[in-house]
């Protein structure tokens, strides 16, 4: 899907604050590093000899032990490393998901008035003849923590409220409406629907945005690294 200009100057500015964060990448470079390592002792064989610290040099006796507490190492670094890039992850999430709802096949504004088509815009169309609910611009697509398949729209009722003085305000209320049903058969069908949509969704982000290589990738690492480590120490 095309992006406008602000979508793009707000992509740019993200860009450049992930490039700016000397924490995050200082992080990531151990992160990838070690699971490097990792990754080349498994599948070469390969083992270490020494390694120059900033203070001593370092030489490996018992080789048996080292992918153990490389794992160790890596692990901590990894953990280190989500706090850097946890709100960077919000922010990536957000980017997608904004991206999705905007999609024509998904949502959007239908020939009559007020109703909504698309995937999952008629499953909302009975809600969209109010016009407190703004789902195609304000709409959050989320899943809700620890939650797998579970799928949630969020967005913002806005209510016209009367003080005991007779004065009126404008009162801004969160609401949430949930999309998949899984105790229902026949929604399975749009809940697979759906998922499929959304993982291509995720799939297209992490190959076309660089952004999401350089915040997503050493995770990616590090699982893989760490997995394949677990499979050698049990082998």
């Amino acid at each position: 899907m095309k992006e406008d200009n602000a979508d793009i100057i707000i992509l740019e500015d993200f860009r450049k604050q992930i490039d700016a964060d000397e924490g995050l990448s200082n992080k990531r470079r151990m992160v990838v590093i070690i699971s490097s390592v990792l990754i080349g002792m498994f599948f070469t064989g390969a083992t270490v000899k020494e390694a120059n610290t900033f203070l001593l040099k370092i030489e490996f006796v018992n080789q048996e032990g080292l992918p153990l507490v490389l794992l160790f190492s890596l692990l901590y670094v990894t953990i280190r490393y989500n706090a850097y890039a946890e709100n960077y992850r919000k922010t990536l999430k957000n980017l997608w998901a904004n991206r999705f709802l905007l999609d024509p096949y998904i949502m959007r504004y239908g020939q009559k008035e007020s109703s909504l088509e698309g995937l999952i815009g008629a499953r909302l169309d009975k809600y969209a003849d109010d016009e407190n609910y703004r789902f195609i611009h304000d709409g959050a697509y989320s899943a809700p923590p620890f939650s797998l398949f579970k799928r949630e729209i969020k967005c913002i009722e806005e209510k016209v409220m009367t003080s005991e003085y007779g004065d009126e305000e404008v009162v801004a209320f969160a609401n949430k409406f949930t999309l998949t049903n899984w105790r229902n058969v026949k929604d399975y069908g749009f809940n697979l629907r759906l998922l499929w949509l959304e993982a291509k969704y995720q799939l297209d982000a992490l190959i076309t945005y660089r952004e999401n290589l350089d915040i997503l990738g050493p995770f990616i690492l590090s699982g893989a690294a760490s997995g394949l480590t677990v499979i050698s120490l049990w082998s």
